[in-house]
């Protein structure tokens, strides 16, 4: 059963395995777990236009554009370890399609 609470976590009764008891213990000793945030389009927009700007929001930045967009900091600072997480799969991908394609090149110049 799920219990929301003011301050955005709610409390969770499952029953689990005491290994899945031990694991889930150190994550949160209270049992509650996180509720996923949902980003309306106007703070999405701000953060990928703050991400474009610079990949790393620390310090008074961070406070004033959390401020700004009405969430707290800790959820700022998620999205952008999860907005870097992101970027960095997708230069990979773009780089692995480069290489290929530079190989692609290669091997038809030596036909």
């Amino acid at each position: 059963f799920v219990i929301w609470s003011c301050n955005g976590w709610n409390n969770v009764v499952e029953s689990r395995s005491p290994r899945q008891n031990n694991r889930k213990r150190r994550r949160a000793d209270d049992g509650r777990k996180r509720i996923r945030t949902i980003f309306t389009p106007e703070q999405l927009e701000k953060l990928e236009s703050e991400f474009g700007r610079q990949h790393y929001m620390v310090g008074s930045e961070r406070y004033y554009l959390a401020r700004q967009l009405k969430l707290n900091e800790a959820q700022v600072k998620v999205w952008f370890q999860n907005r870097r997480i992101k970027w960095r799969k997708q230069r990979h991908q773009t780089n692995g399609r480069n290489q290929s394609k530079f190989a692609t090149l290669q091997e038809q110049a030596y036909r």
